[in-house]
């Protein structure tokens, strides 16, 4: 087996382009864009430093020496996520403790364009399905931002559950479905891709022409009490989601008691189709779940390092006698 010479990067953040055709690196503050076949670099951008006037405002460094206040601020100039749109036209880069998103073409080195995040922060951005938008999540869980290469217009949507999970595109692209949280509540939104992210209708959702056409758009409350995460299916029909292991107070008795090993399968219309829970908890709940390709059947595994046959089959029954 033969290895290349070593090649620098910084916090691990290597990207192949959707063709395999280049390599993305980045080095600190640095881009760099090589070619698999030989290695060559075709091009490299010095990424501009400077703060989102917001977070120059709100950001203040707390060190006690010059030194270490010029070795953090270096740092938070450093990029933190990087990607590639679906055709490897673009490249973002962003450098989450400033607030700030890079975009960059491919064939013309000198076009750029920047996104700045406001006083919500940024802990994380990624493509959209589509390779013309971009969505970033901000801090505390505040709200998904989605912005429009196209139009460069902005669409907000408040109170995600998490900014690292709770969230899927369907394969096609065409709906974005996210857990949030409204009034302490757990509900699931999902967004049309195609009409701005707004949220879809039930009518559309089901397809169903007999449905009301002043039918309004909402939120549908989720039935977990502490959501773990969420898995939509291949086939983009069905969306399984999970509890988190938390013990609750029973109001009557003043009792705890452990909600974990629990997963629903419900329609995008919000609609429960199943519900699934061993006979015999094994305990600190579901750890992950894949679907098969089909869309038809289920695994589900958990901290004992086993996927259960008798919940497998069930969830198969489940979904063929629907």
């Amino acid at each position: 087996m033969d290895f290349t010479e070593i090649y620098k990067q910084s916090s691990s953040l290597v990207s192949f382009s959707p063709g395999t055709q280049f390599i993305l690196t980045a080095i600190e503050d640095r881009l760099i864009v090589r070619r698999t076949d030989t290695l060559q670099i075709i091009r490299t951008w010095l990424l501009d430093a400077s703060r989102s006037p917001t977070h120059a405002s709100l950001t203040t460094l707390k060190a006690k020496s010059s030194s270490l206040a010029h070795l953090v601020s270096t740092q938070e100039a450093w990029i933190s996520h990087l990607g590639w749109s679906c055709d490897s036209e673009f490249i973002l880069a962003a450098c989450a403790k400033r607030g700030v998103v890079h975009i960059k073409k491919l064939q013309d080195e000198d076009w750029t364009g920047r996104i700045d995040c406001g006083a919500e922060g940024l802990v994380k951005v990624e493509w959209a399905p589509d390779g013309r938008t971009i969505l970033c999540f901000s801090e505390w869980g505040l709200r998904v931002t989605v912005w429009s290469l196209a139009t460069g217009a902005a669409t907000y949507i408040q109170f995600p559950v998490y900014p690292d999970k709770g969230y899927a595109f369907r394969a096609d692209g065409r709906y974005f479905v996210l857990a949030e949280r409204h009034k302490s509540k757990e509900t699931l939104g999902v967004y049309d891709a195609l009409d701005s992210y707004k949220l879809t209708r039930v009518s559309e959702l089901l397809k169903d022409p007999s449905a009301p056409y002043d039918e309004a758009a909402q939120h549908f409350p989720l039935p977990t009490v502490s959501l773990s995460s969420l898995s939509l299916s291949p086939t983009g029909d069905h969306l399984a989601v999970w509890e988190g292991p938390l013990e609750v107070r029973r109001l009557s008795t003043n009792a705890k008691v452990p909600i974990q090993y629990k997963l629903y399968i419900l329609n995008l219309a919000g609609s429960i189709i199943a519900t699934f829970s061993p006979d015999r908890d094994p305990g600190l709940g579901i750890r992950c779940i894949a679907w098969h390709p089909n869309g038809m059947f289920l695994a589900v595994g958990g901290w004992d390092d086993k996927v259960p046959l008798n919940i497998l089959v069930r969830c198969i029954r489940s979904f063929l006698t629907l």
